[in-house]
């Protein structure tokens, strides 16, 4: 993750694409955005003395971010052919061995996820939740997707990573394990 300052002093968040200016790298955890404002580690990266973001609005926006990533693989992988879309398909596609991510999408029964998780285990295939359902039904222009199985494993390891840094991010217990702070 990546903090820039812009010219007019605006806090830019980029993942991977690289922002103007100068920046200070840190890990998506809440003990890293902590550590950063807290101390003086972006005003050394920038030169400069910030005005202090608020760590919330921060964990907020780094988490927008992730999210809007995941919601491009997806969309990539929908293009590629590489995602398979509803119960049944992502079903098969596991029983096939195809299925590299089997993901739950907005909020579905929990019996439906616990035998989907179920049928991940069986196969050894990471299983996740993705909460952003209007979100997704836009990129996949379909309504009403609950479970997808994706049988492309970079995009399937990618998406499991911005998702465990979204994790890192949110809830009421804040990680505050420290990955890596870096300038």
């Amino acid at each position: 993750m990546r903090l820039t300052l812009s010219p007019g002093g605006e806090l830019l968040v980029g993942l991977e694409e690289g922002l103007p200016g100068r920046g200070a790298y840190l890990c998506p955890s809440w003990g890293c955005i902590e550590g950063a404002l807290k101390g003086k580690t972006l005003q050394r990266a920038w030169r400069r003395k910030p005005s202090p973001p608020d760590a919330a609005a921060l964990a907020s926006t780094i988490e927008e971010k992730l999210s809007q990533k995941v919601l491009s693989l997806l969309g990539m992988a929908r293009r590629a052919g590489r995602l398979q879309l509803g119960w049944r398909a992502a079903e098969g596609a596991l029983k096939k061995g195809r299925a590299c991510l089997l993901l739950a999408v907005g909020d579905p029964p929990a019996r439906k996820v616990k035998a989907f998780r179920g049928l991940a285990q069986k196969r050894g295939v990471p299983f996740a939740l993705f909460e952003r359902e209007e979100s997704l039904r836009a990129v996949l222009g379909r309504k009403g997707v609950r479970f997808l199985a994706l049988s492309e494993r970079g995009m399937a390891e990618a998406i499991l990573t911005r998702l465990r840094q979204r994790e890192a991010l949110s809830g009421p217990q804040r990680s505050r394990q420290c990955q890596k702070v870096m300038i």
